[in-house]
C-alpha cells in the first residue's frame, strides 16, 4: 500500500472516530458498547497504519577516490559525471583523488564516468545506490583507478600463408560493473596501413 493511499485511510479514519466519539448518550447501553467497540477497532488500525508508515527515502550523497592505475598515486584535475537513467549532470572536480556528489536519488542504477587529466583513458564505473529507509545517505564508490593512454604496434597474419590480413577491428573494455551503457564505452583500434608486411595496427588501450 502507497503511502498515499494510507494518508488518505488515515484521514478517514479520524473522520470516522470523530464521528463515532460524538454519539451522545441516548441512555441505551447496548448501542454505546457496539460504538466503543467499534472505536476500539479504529484505534487499532490507526496505530497499525501509523506504525507501518515507511518516511520518504533520503539522498545518497556518492563519494570516492580515483588513483593512477600503475603508481597508486591520487588523480588530481580529472571530472567525475553522473548519469542516472539518460539525464547527466554536470561534472564534479576530482581534488587530490578524491570526488563527492550530493543528492542522488537512493535505489538508483548510476553510471559514474571519470576522466583523468591529459594523457589517461576515461572509465566507466557502473552500480547502484543504497535504499535509505532510516536515513542513510552517505554511500562509499571505492577506489577508481585510471590508466595512461599506451600505443600497442601489433601484427596479424594468416598463420598459414604468413600474408597480412586487413580491414580488421579490435575492441577491448575497462568498464567496472554492469550498465546497459556499457557498450558504448568500449574502446576500439585504428588500423594503420603500411606498405611493408605485415600489417601494422596501433590500439590505445587503458
Amino acid at each position: 500500500m502507497s503511502r498515499v493511499i494510507k494518508l488518505l485511510f488515515f484521514g478517514f479514519f479520524v473522520i470516522t472516530l470523530s464521528a463515532c466519539v460524538e454519539v451522545e448518550d441516548n441512555g441505551n447501553d447496548e448501542e454505546l458498547a457496539a460504538l466503543e467497540e467499534q472505536n476500539q477497532i479504529l484505534r487499532e488500525q490507526l496505530d497499525v497504519i501509523t506504525a507501518d508508515a515507511e518516511p520518504d527515502p533520503a539522498p545518497v550523497t556518492l563519494y570516492g577516490f580515483v588513483e593512477d592505475g600503475l603508481t597508486n598515486a591520487p588523480i588530481n584535475g580529472g571530472t567525475a559525471t553522473l548519469t542516472i537513467g539518460l539525464t547527466a549532470r554536470n561534472p564534479v572536480n576530482i581534488e587530490n583523488g578524491f570526488f563527492e556528489i550530493p543528492e542522488v536519488p537512493s535505489n538508483s542504477d548510476f553510471e559514474l564516468f571519470f576522466e583523468g587529466p591529459d594523457g589517461y583513458i576515461g572509465r566507466a564505473f557502473y552500480g547502484q545506490t543504497v535504499n535509505t529507509p532510516n536515513g542513510i545517505a552517505v554511500q562509499d564508490a571505492g577506489r577508481i583507478s585510471l590508466f595512461p593512454s599506451q600505443m600497442l604496434t601489433f601484427s596479424v597474419v594468416n598463420r598459414d600463408t604468413l600474408e597480412a590480413i586487413g580491414n580488421l577491428q579490435f575492441s577491448a573494455e575497462s568498464h567496472l560493473g554492469e550498465g546497459s551503457a556499457a557498450a558504448a564505452r568500449r574502446h576500439f583500434s585504428t588500423p594503420t596501413i603500411v606498405k611493408l608486411k605485415p600489417t601494422r595496427w596501433n590500439y590505445r588501450r587503458a
